[in-house]
């Protein structure tokens, strides 16, 4: 059981679900922390010139490092 966070896998899955619908190929994944902000977000571009941007509270899973709320680790980019 989880506390509200993304699972690794949902994460997974709705970045496919992403790709899989209009843009394939992805050019770069970046984690968006602002210092001064509660939102945590992740930015995906695409070949395309199209950008996915989604906004995650945290990430739960195996090999995933524990993490407050709205702060990604970098190992899961």
């Amino acid at each position: 059981m989880h506390d509200g966070g993304v699972q690794l896998r949902e994460l997974d899955t709705l970045l496919v679900s992403l790709l899989s619908q209009e843009h394939p190929e992805i050019l770069s994944a970046a984690a968006l922390n602002k210092e001064h902000s509660r939102h945590s977000r992740v930015r995906v571009e695409f070949a395309s010139g199209a950008r996915a941007t989604i906004q995650v509270r945290t990430v739960e899973g195996p090999k995933v490092p524990g993490h407050k709320p709205y702060e990604i680790p970098a190992e899961v980019i």
